[in-house]
C-alpha cells in the first residue's frame, strides 16, 4: 500500500523545507483569498511545518506564479527522491513495479503501477510525475492530457536517458495503450480492438519467450505481444526457432530442413555458445576462410568490443582445419590449448554470420515468420516521446528485416571475452 496522509508527511516532509513538484494540476490558495492554477510538474518548495495538514504550505519555484506562497492539497504533492539508484540508472522493468506473473484487469493494472511508482524512493519527484502522466495519458484518464504530459516530460526527464524509459517502461505503457484501444493498425484492414473484459499479463523473466506481455478478453482470447519501444525487440533463440518450426508439423519442418539458412540456425541451436557459430560457418561454402582471414586482422569489426588480439600466423592453418573439419577428433584439443584464439574465432564467425543474414534477409524473414508470426503480435510503440495518439501504436503481422544478432564479443585488447548468449534471430 502506498504511503499517504500523515505517514507520508512524517516520512518525507517533517524535517523542514523540501524541494519537489506537483503531482497533478492543483489550486494554490494564497493569503487574502486569491487562487492560482498550477500545472502538474510545477517546481515547489514544501515549507517546513510543525504538523501534517491536508492543505500544505508551499512556495512556487518556476512558472508564471514563481515566488508565490500559499497552500495546496497534500495529495497533489509528489513524494521527493530519498535515495538514488545505483550507477545512475533507473529500474523501470515490469519486475520493478511488482506486476509480473499475475493477470490483472486493465484498470487495476494501471492503478497498481501508479501506486508502485508513488512508493519508489529511488526516483525523483519530477521523474515519478512524468511516469505517472505518461501512464495515465495512455490509460485515457482525463486528469492526464497531452499538454500536461508534454510539460511533465520537459520538467521530469532531466538527465535521464529517454531510451531507458522507452525500452523498459515503454513495454508497460504499450500494454495499457493497446488494452485501452488507442489507434492500432495491423497490416490487415481491420483494427484490433479489446473489449471491457481485457486483462494484462507480464510473464516473469525466466518464463518469457519472444513476447513481452499478453492481453486477453472475451473477443480476442489471448494475444501475445512483442513490443519495440526502444532500440530493438526481443531476440529469439535458435533453439526456440527450431522447436517452433518443428511444431508446425513434419511437412513444414521437412521443407525448412532442405534450406541452407535454416541449417545455419539448427547449427547454432545444436552446439554451445562458443562452438555453435563455428559449426554454422562450416556449412556455408568459403565462409571458414573468410572468418580466419578476418580473425588475423587487428580490427576486423566495427563493434568496439571486438578488438581483441589478432590470430597468430602459426595458428592459422589449424584454425582453418578446425572450422572446415568441425567435429574432428582433435577439435577438443584445439579448444583446450587455444582458448583466447577460439574466442577470436567465435567472434569472427558471429560477425560474418550476421553479415550473411543481412545479405540474405528474405530467407531469414521466411524462417522467423513461419516460426513466430501468428502466435505473436509484433508492436511498434512510439508513445513515450510522441503524445500524438495517431500512429503511436502500430502492429505488424508480417516481419521484414530479420537478421542474426549477437551480444557477445572477444574482449578488448588484453581484456576478457564475453560469451553468454547464443546468436538469435532479431526482428
Amino acid at each position: 500500500m502506498a504511503t499517504s496522509g500523515k505517514k507520508a508527511w512524517l516520512k518525507y516532509f517533517s524535517s523542514g523545507d523540501v524541494t519537489t513538484v506537483t503531482k497533478h494540476a492543483t489550486t494554490l490558495r494564497v493569503a487574502g483569498g486569491s487562487v492560482f492554477q498550477l500545472t502538474a510538474g510545477t517546481d515547489i518548495i514544501v515549507k517546513g511545518a510543525s504538523d501534517y495538514s491536508s492543505q500544505q504550505p508551499v512556495q512556487v519555484v518556476n512558472g508564471p506564479y514563481k515566488g508565490k506562497v500559499g497552500t495546496i492539497k497534500f495529495n497533489d504533492i509528489q513524494k521527493p527522491l530519498v535515495r538514488k539508484s545505483g550507477g545512475g540508472s533507473h529500474r523501470l522493468q515490469p519486475k520493478d513495479f511488482g506486476i509480473e506473473g499475475t493477470w490483472l484487469p486493465a484498470d487495476e493494472f494501471v492503478d497498481k503501477v501508479m501506486r508502485a511508482i508513488d512508493m519508489r524512493d529511488d526516483l525523483s519527484g519530477e521523474f515519478k510525475t512524468f511516469l505517472q502522466h505518461l501512464l495515465g495519458f495512455w490509460a485515457r484518464d482525463s486528469k492526464y492530457d497531452h499538454i500536461s504530459l508534454k510539460h511533465t516530460m520537459e520538467n521530469g526527464i532531466g538527465n535521464v536517458n529517454i531510451r531507458e524509459v522507452e525500452k523498459d517502461f515503454g513495454e508497460i505503457v504499450c500494454a495499457v495503450a493497446m488494452a485501452k484501444n488507442w489507434d492500432i493498425y495491423p497490416s490487415a484492414k481491420e483494427k484490433r480492438k479489446f473489449d471491457a473484459t481485457v486483462k494484462v499479463f507480464f510473464p516473469s523473466a525466466q518464463n518469457q519467450g519472444v513476447y513481452d506481455f499478453i492481453l486477453k478478453d472475451t473477443k480476442n482470447g489471448e494475444v501475445r505481444v512483442s513490443t519495440k519501444s526502444g532500440s530493438s525487440t526481443n531476440t529469439l533463440s535458435p533453439n526456440d526457432v527450431v522447436e517452433m518450426i518443428k511444431a508446425r508439423g513434419k511437412a513444414v519442418y521437412g521443407k525448412f530442413q532442405r534450406k541452407l539458412y535454416f541449417k545455419v540456425v539448427e547449427a547454432l541451436a545444436e552446439e554451445n555458445v562458443i562452438l555453435g557459430p563455428m559449426l554454422a560457418v562450416s556449412i556455408v561454402g568459403d565462409l571458414p576462410k573468410l572468418v580466419v582471414a578476418a580473425a588475423q586482422k587487428k580490427k576486423w569489426s566495427r563493434k568496439d568490443g571486438d578488438n581483441a588480439e589478432p590470430l597468430p600466423p602459426e595458428i592459422v592453418p589449424h584454425a582453418i582445419k578446425f572450422i572446415e573439419k568441425f567435429g574432428s577428433p582433435d577439435m577438443q584439443t584445439f579448444v583446450k590449448k587455444n582458448p583466447a584464439n577460439v574466442a577470436v574465432l567465435t567472434a569472427a564467425c558471429e560477425y560474418h554470420l550476421k553479415k550473411l543474414s543481412k545479405q540474405n534477409q528474405k530467407d531469414f524473414d521466411e524462417i522467423f515468420n513461419e516460426a513466430v508470426v501468428g502466435d505473436v503480435l509484433f508492436c511498434w510503440f512510439s508513445g513515450v516521446t510522441n503524445s500524438n495518439p495517431k500512429g503511436a501504436v502500430m502492429t505488424m503481422e508480417t516481419i521484414n528485416g530479420v537478421y542474426l544478432r549477437s551480444k557477445n564479443n572477444a574482449g578488448t585488447s588484453g581484456g576478457r571475452p564475453r560469451f553468454a548468449d547464443k546468436m538469435g534471430l532479431q526482428p
